[in-house]
């Protein structure tokens, strides 16, 4: 797209035009000016069309493996009990920063066959960057451009992982090239993978803690058994959606909804959060109510472009919300809550908790 003048911001917060928008075959993902393409180069952000069904089709049979009840135990199983015993056995400390920004970071390393040993200091040295920007892409641009560039070098340099099953990397790699994809597509994908996908997760984790101490009468009806973990989940990615907006731009002008016309080459930015508080299925969609049958609403998205971590993303959540449960996790252990951040990434900066010698 070569716009004439300086494209016109289209915002949308109602839940059926943002899944209208997301639907529409006249609203792309493909922009020049993208956060992550900025940073990355072109990814599967950036693809429409049959090289976007193909590397899509490929990393979906990579999450479903990742994702799968048997890979929860061997994969994600180990690593929430591992972090969380170490926060116990500190007696505490930020949740965020100790755990949040652990897990998910780690998870993905195993799932790729890299080493589980390099993930805290990569998300810290390289992720960092790089999602920042995703954030707010008005700074930091060199920053996460050398992080993109040395996350790149890592990947390209990663030893041969111990356990030839585990080679998610390879793996893919080998997919994309059988499909005729390019080497420097699924290097940008593999990046994006690390960067936006472990960002989004560490955002969950730590909105489940943040709306535990919110709503602590709801975290005991899931201790009690009143309220099933997998709707407490479920909620706290509807309620507070860690990712906040996303954008889609016109290739030509279309009307999304009767009476919604979208001009041509305009931004259409998706406000998330709004969608969820509008959907009109549910009672009182504005209002924190877990219980089955409620849903993700829009936070994961909807077509052809549906959040590809998906399903990893809620098997990671429910084996903490499981692991914290089993061990009679209580809200009273929450002292302090930073307020909910207002970034494109969203979530607390800091949760401190105090852990007795029970809490592993």
């Amino acid at each position: 797209m070569k716009p004439t003048e300086p494209p016109k911001l289209c915002p949308i917060s109602q839940f059926d035009s943002v899944k209208a928008a997301m639907m529409s075959p006249d609203l792309t993902v493909n922009h020049p000016f993208r956060a992550t393409r900025m940073v990355l180069g072109p990814t599967i952000l950036d693809l429409e069309g049959p090289r976007h069904l193909s590397a899509r089709n490929i990393l979906l049979r990579f999450f479903a493996r990742a994702s799968a009840e048997d890979a929860q135990e061997q994969l994600i199983a180990p690593v929430v009990r591992r972090n969380w015993e170490a926060m116990a056995a500190a007696g505490g400390g930020d949740v965020v920063a100790d755990f949040a920004m652990r897990v998910p970071p780690e998870v993905v390393f195993r799932a790729l066959g890299l080493p589980e040993a390099d993930a805290a200091e990569i998300y810290r040295r390289d992720i960092g960057p790089i999602a920042g920007f995703i954030a707010d892409n008005r700074t930091g641009h060199a920053e996460a451009r050398a992080a993109s560039e040395r996350l790149s070098v890592y990947i390209d340099g990663r030893p041969a992982p111990e356990d030839t099953g585990r080679d998610g990397i390879g793996e893919i790699i080998a997919s994309y090239l059988d499909a005729g994809l390019e080497l420097s597509e699924v290097m940008a994908d593999i990046t994006l993978l690390l960067a936006a996908g472990t960002e989004t997760t560490v955002c969950a984790i730590a909105n489940l803690f943040f709306l535990i101490g919110e709503y602590p009468e709801s975290w005991n009806g899931v201790l009690s058994g009143d309220i099933p973990a997998k709707a407490f989940v479920e909620e706290v990615v509807r309620f507070e959606a860690p990712l906040q907006r996303t954008f889609r731009f016109a290739r030509r002008t279309t009307e999304i909804e009767p009476g919604m016309v979208i001009p041509r080459f305009s931004a259409v930015e998706l406000d998330l959060c709004g969608a969820n508080q509008s959907q009109p299925t549910l009672d009182h969609p504005e209002g924190w109510a877990p219980a089955e049958g409620r849903g993700v609403g829009a936070t994961f998205g909807f077509g052809r472009h549906v959040c590809l971590g998906k399903a990893l993303a809620l098997a990671e959540l429910r084996e903490v919300a499981a692991l914290l449960r089993k061990t009679g996790f209580q809200a009273s252990s929450i002292r302090e809550r930073s307020p909910m951040g207002t970034s494109t990434f969203r979530r607390p900066a800091a949760i401190r908790l105090a852990l007795g010698p029970d809490s592993g």
